[in-house]
């Protein structure tokens, strides 16, 4: 620690604020796909020291808390920025614990590390709340980073993805040619009971190892810009995910275009007992999926649990059903996990920070 002009620093902050080289409050850019879950499902936020990972809509939301030393504009301004600053370090190293696919995390691959940090440039304050009751004053900012779509983690490693399970010549169930009308359609794979692990390029096979669907499936235009597939959570048996595909059921699954938020105007230093969030919730444009195929995993395969394996007898029924086939082509695909357990906090095995204090030295 070291006080220059009054001001106490701690160690690491320099580092921290290459991570921040947009600012505060930047707007988003127009999102498609994003999604909308009603009827029985929910998203699956896997939780973290320092945030958690919004699986179904793909996002990191990382937090930070920067606690004032005192009550001035510029104490309560650095306690802010010091705030933002360990958000953004503690979205980096959620980010280099996500798991790629089967094989392994962001943090096991060649410039891993360094690679992710231009996407934690760009990340989105979303919410900068003063605490209400805390003496001396604590402000707590909330940051997202996207996981797929341009500019999101995904986009910096599905090419060479791509490339590699192309050139593993691994065997395939063939899909159909036949195309289908799929707009309002999803795949539901439910892998409740097996403790699957989400990752960004999952991987569909059968029982024999042959691979029914993964990233090479989708066009180069469709990997770049939605998901492999979105996780979520459902309280519903797998009998009634089937039965509720009928028009007058309950909507089960929304794809929404989502617009810019409002600009994160926050001042440093509100009144005490005022809270301040930084943006309202963005009007959507909903795109209704009525229908739904439902299959039940097998079980789950793969070091890190994330390959989903079906019977063969599933595997070739997608792979033959004209409308199957269409919804892999455009990543229409949404897996069922458990809920994390009460009181866990995710898998991800890297050290997060929490909170920096700064303002006058006394």
């Amino acid at each position: 620690m070291r006080t220059t002009k009054g001001i106490t620093c701690w160690p690491g902050v320099v580092g921290a604020l290459a991570l921040l080289a947009s600012p505060a409050g930047a707007q988003d850019t127009p999102e498609d796909g994003v999604i909308v879950l009603t009827g029985g499902f929910r998203d699956h936020l896997e939780p973290a020291k320092g945030g958690r990972i919004d699986w179904a809509n793909g996002h990191i939301l990382a937090e930070g808390v920067g606690r004032a030393t005192g009550r001035s504009d510029q104490e309560q301004l650095m306690a802010q920025r010091a705030a933002e600053m360990i958000a953004a370090r503690n979205a980096l190293a959620m980010a280099k614990g996500i798991q790629i696919d089967s094989t392994g995390r962001v943090a096991g691959l060649r410039d891993g590390a360094v690679r992710i940090q231009g996407v934690i440039r760009g990340h989105k304050i979303v919410e900068t709340r003063w605490l209400p009751n805390a003496d001396p004053p604590q402000c707590k900012v909330t940051l997202r980073v996207p996981l797929w779509g341009v500019g999101g983690i995904a986009s910096l490693f599905w090419p060479e993805q791509r490339a590699r399970l192309r050139r593993s010549m691994v065997p395939r169930v063939g899909l159909t040619r036949e195309q289908a009308a799929v707009s309002d359609l999803v795949l539901v794979l439910d892998t409740r009971g097996h403790d699957a692990s989400p990752c960004l390029f999952p991987e569909i096979v059968d029982t024999s190892g042959r691979v029914l669907y993964d990233v090479t499936t989708l066009s180069s235009a469709t990997a770049a810009r939605v998901p492999a597939a979105r996780y979520v959570e459902s309280s519903l048996a797998f009998e009634r995910l089937q039965t509720m595909i009928q028009l007058e059921a309950p909507l089960q699954f929304m794809l929404v275009g989502f617009y810019p938020e409002q600009e994160n105007t926050a001042k440093p230093a509100p009144k005490r007992g005022m809270t301040q969030p930084a943006s309202r919730p963005a009007e959507h444009t909903r795109r209704r999926a009525r229908r739904r195929m439902a299959v039940r995993v097998a079980r789950i395969a793969g070091r890190q649990k994330t390959q989903l394996v079906l019977t063969r007898e599933d595997a070739e029924r997608l792979g033959n059903s004209p409308k199957a086939a269409s919804a892999m082509r455009k990543a229409q695909v949404l897996i069922v996990v458990d809920a994390p357990a009460a009181g866990t906090e995710g898998r991800l095995p890297v050290p997060l920070f929490e909170s920096l204090a700064v303002g006058r030295a006394d």
